[in-house]
């Protein structure tokens, strides 16, 4: 107790120095912040006075394959003092797993300082800082044990720690003794005791990206295949250092500009090229992308002529925007992927590299990206990184085009369809039927008109129902038999006629389906569903709980033959309507 007590006078002093965690925890706690959303959480911290915040990708995106670039709809960030702000999006990826998000505070901010993360050096002591595990202000400590790991399969080296970095840190801040910002925290390896996380100098020119672009804009000069020239390289060649070429595809703005196969690259932009290891490897590609597209580049390679010899050649080419290579896993998510869950098959718009990888002899179709197992596309024989060209004997051009046409097929409840394929050398004819969950089902859409009634309607008509669709309600709609009704709406006033619509649906125990703000209209409806647990946009639920209705807040809820959910976005949408589908198709 005297201890304690001495300690306490000494503290009080200013006479007991704090240790190197605590000053350093005093020293940047302001900066640090909690991000949270409808779906999951993470870390983050301030860049600028006004409000700009570092995190990764995934804390904000939804990670949805079909709409890779929708985020989080209400995005919470959470200060240091336990104040909250919406937060805006400007930007992210999610190879580099980076995202700009942007608050308006009342006052300025603490910003974080941030280091070059050059100067990282193995061994050096480190502070993992962010809310892991839903624990607020949480600080890890740790040293670094590689500062360019190459081997995980991300698009950069990434740095290595075994400071705790558990799920809620991620896009929190890796500090170094001086409580300068170094990484942001993003991996761990389950049950090693290893974090990663991405050097802040690759964060600094993803800001500047997204501030002007609104995503990472790569640069290229498709399409040349590159690989390090180690010093075991090197001697079987008799060649000179730098970055080898083993592959420039035909026909390509690449080879078009003058690059061979065998050449080796010595020097960019009159900048030499070190091509001795992956880690210089991974410098290299990262300098190139990160060039402006438009721009002209110059790289010097070194061409092995007949008599053995190396002559250099200085190749000029105009930088393109690079396609995305999810098929080699990098530049995940940046694809969009469209699904048909009626045949169990999702494919994807064919690439430059896919081309090339597959040995595709052109672009126009599509490529099978997934397959459901036991749906009827796996029944039939269609494999994934199969290549459709044809649908019923009409070709395809593009993914728009498949979709425009695949959709047609399904509406009009076509039996079967059949996919001419290109697999490998083989070109194959692939027919499967089609079944239709809600074929004959009579389906009411009340809407008012907005972009994700859209999609309500196609999904519902792509599984074969007969869909009517209004968005006002009059006698004939009251009168007729529904198998199903579905309201989508975003206002909270009373749809007219929508208490003699419901009292029917009660008296029928027709399945109801709300989305949105829809379940206000339960202010109208009989009885029945007075005691009907449902959900709705938290911020007008004000409304449904003065009327003594059962809000739960969940994002989707069932009760019975009443399904609902909160969210007007796209993925929120689709697990609506495979809910629905699922419970119309049983209906008698």
């Amino acid at each position: 107790m005297k201890k304690i007590l001495l300690c306490l006078l000494l503290l009080s002093h200013g006479l007991l120095a704090l240790s190197q965690g605590e000053a350093l925890f005093d020293k940047v706690d302001a900066c640090v912040v909690s991000i949270q959303h409808e779906n999951a959480g993470g870390s983050g911290f301030i860049i600028s006075e006004d409000g700009y915040i570092l995190t990764n990708g995934h804390v904000i995106s939804l990670m949805d394959r079909e709409n890779p670039k929708d985020v989080a709809k209400r995005i919470t960030v959470v200060l240091h003092d336990e104040s909250k702000y919406q937060a805006q999006v400007i930007g992210f990826s999610l190879d580099p797993d980076v995202a700009l998000i942007k608050i308006k505070p009342k006052d300025k901010l603490s910003i974080a300082s941030l280091a070059d993360s050059k100067t990282t050096r193995t061994g050096q002591e480190c502070y993992a800082f962010g809310a892991p595990l839903g624990l607020k202000r949480t600080l890890t400590k740790g040293i670094i044990s590689n500062t360019a790991q190459t081997s995980i399969g991300t698009f950069t080296k990434v740095i290595q720690t075994d400071a705790a970095i558990n799920p809620g840190n991620s896009g929190g801040p890796l500090f170094n003794i001086d409580g300068e910002v170094i990484g942001i925290n993003t991996y761990a390896k389950s049950g090693s005791g290893l974090g990663f996380s991405i050097p802040i100098n690759f964060a600094k020119t993803l800001v500047q990206h997204f501030k002007e672009y609104g995503y990472f804009k790569r640069a290229e000069t498709p399409l040349i295949f590159t690989k390090a020239m180690t010093e075991e390289l090197a001697r079987v060649l008799k060649s000179p250092r730098g970055l080898f070429i083993d592959f420039v595809a035909p026909n390509s703005p690449a080879e078009k500009a003058g690059f061979k196969a065998g050449d080796i690259i010595v020097a960019m932009n009159g900048e030499e090229v070190d091509g001795s290891s992956e880690e210089a490897f991974f410098d290299f590609n990262w300098d190139f992308v990160t060039q402006r597209v438009g721009d002209d580049t110059s790289l010097s390679v070194q061409r092995r002529q007949n008599d053995g010899s190396y002559k250099k050649i200085t190749i000029t080419c105009q930088l393109v925007e690079d396609d995305p290579m999810p098929a080699s896993g990098y530049q995940i998510g940046e694809l969009l992927e469209i699904n048909y869950p009626e045949v169990g098959m999702a494919v994807q718009r064919v690439t430059q590299y896919v081309q090339y990888i597959y040995n595709f002899p052109h672009m126009n179709g599509v490529r099978i990206a997934g397959l459901t197992k036991n749906k009827t596309a796996a029944k039939a024989g269609l494999y994934r990184n199969d290549f459709i060209t044809e649908l019923n004997g009409t070709k395809i051009k593009n993914d728009q085009n498949f979709k425009d046409l695949m959709d047609a097929k399904l509406i009009k409840q076509t039996k079967f369809l059949i996919f001419k394929v290109k697999r490998g050398n083989d070109t194959l004819s692939i027919p499967l039927r089609v079944h239709y969950p809600l074929k004959k089902r009579k389906i009411l859409l009340v809407h008012n008109n907005d972009e994700y009634h859209k999609e309500l309607i196609r999904r519902i008509q792509l599984s074969g129902a007969e869909t009517t669709s209004v968005s006002m309600i009059n006698q004939a709609i009251t009168e007729k038999e529904w198998d199903g009704i579905i309201i989508s709406s975003q206002q909270t006033a009373p749809i007219p006629g929508i208490e003699v619509l419901l009292t029917k649906a009660a008296e029928n125990k027709t399945l109801l389906g709300l989305v949105g703000n829809a379940p206000v209209q339960l202010t109208q409806a009989p009885d029945f569903y007075k005691t009907k647990k449902f959900t709705m946009d938290k911020e007008k639920s004000d409304i449904a709980l003065k009327a003594d209705l059962f809000y739960t807040g969940k994002d989707n809820e069932i009760d019975g033959k009443l399904i609902s959910t909160n969210a007007f976005d796209n993925q929120s949408i689709r697990q609506f309507i495979a809910t629905f589908r699922a419970m119309a198709s049983q209906a008698k």
